[in-house]
């Protein structure tokens, strides 16, 4: 699966490493937003995690909690593969025999399968978590409006 980042064809083998390195910032900066969305969806269900513990499945909310350490710790990885892989680009320019272009172009595409699947992998947690987060507040509020 492709974000639309980066066109068909050969692109991969023939982009310049300008066209490269402006597709690397531009993970770098949605893995800064993503970053900021994740401690939003912590705080979320630790806010709410009694809430989540009496209207939820214990096994269900294990579920949740486990996806998101997982998101959590898959996103510093990425975070981290990206930032060396810009590391990579600026060695590249600077000694052109420093790394096989090959080689390294073919870093670039797996990298760009890891985030891809890692925005998919995201969107579906998320969507998870506001929505049993949406089933909390309607049910406290319900609670709320006969008096409980």
């Amino acid at each position: 699966m492709r974000l639309g980042i980066r066109p068909k064809s050969d692109f991969m083998h023939t982009a310049s490493w300008e066209q490269l390195h402006a597709i690397t910032e531009h993970w770098q900066s949605d893995l800064e937003f993503y970053g900021d969305e994740i401690k939003f969806m912590q705080n979320l269900i630790s806010k709410y995690f009694m809430l989540l513990v009496k209207e939820e499945s214990s096994e269900h909310l294990q579920h949740l909690v486990s996806r998101m350490l997982t998101i959590d710790k898959n996103h510093g990885i990425l975070k981290d593969q990206a930032s060396r892989h810009l590391s990579l680009i600026a060695e590249v320019v600077k000694n052109s025999f420093s790394q096989d272009g090959q080689e390294f172009r073919s870093e670039h595409d797996d990298l760009e399968d890891k985030f891809t699947n890692f925005v998919k992998d995201f969107k579906a947690l998320k969507k998870d978590v506001f929505s049993v987060t949406e089933n909390i507040l309607q049910t406290e509020k319900f609670k709320h409006l006969l008096g409980e």
